[in-house]
């Protein structure tokens, strides 16, 4: 009985705006399928908040528990993955805190029944940031050192 040997083949070379696509694709679909963040210390915020939110011990036994972020841009960041959104985001409200190690802050405050107060911080947007980071010529917010960077007028 003879063999047949069937000649090896390589494997086809894809055109560089395809690996683009599947590359762009893979990263979406692990930045929407994580559920472990990057770590965050809260410590910064609850310094503020202590100082402002007397009134709301709930919100700081919150943002007590804001140990892992999901960073959406430079702008912002989830506190919760991206899954643990899309099925549970109901919006309670936005809290500023004032005097952070990032400026001021704009904390978005969703439902959670299953925790203590009935509320969880969801994310936090970069308030300060916004005001004073310059953009680039497409309107996105970049660090003031990029070389993208289109510097804000001031007016006195």
């Amino acid at each position: 009985m003879q063999q047949h040997n069937e000649p090896q083949r390589k494997p086809a070379r894809c055109a560089p705006h395809v690996v683009a696509y599947e590359q762009e694709y893979l990263a979406w679909y692990q930045r929407e399928n994580r559920t472990i963040g990057e770590p965050f210390d809260p410590r910064g915020l609850l310094t503020a908040a202590r100082r402002q939110w007397r009134q709301w011990p709930h919100l700081i036994a919150a943002l007590e528990r804001c140990t892992m972020r999901f960073p959406k841009s430079l702008i912002y960041d989830y506190f919760v993955p991206r899954r643990v959104q899309r099925l549970h985001w109901k919006f309670a409200g936005t809290y500023f805190l004032d005097h952070t190690p990032w400026g001021e802050v704009a904390l978005d405050v969703i439902h959670d029944p299953e925790n203590p107060g009935g509320l969880m911080i969801g994310g936090m947007e970069y308030f300060e940031r916004i005001m004073t980071w310059p953009m680039n010529k497409y309107g996105e917010i970049v660090p003031p050192d990029s070389p993208d960077a289109i510097h804000r007028k001031h007016h006195a």
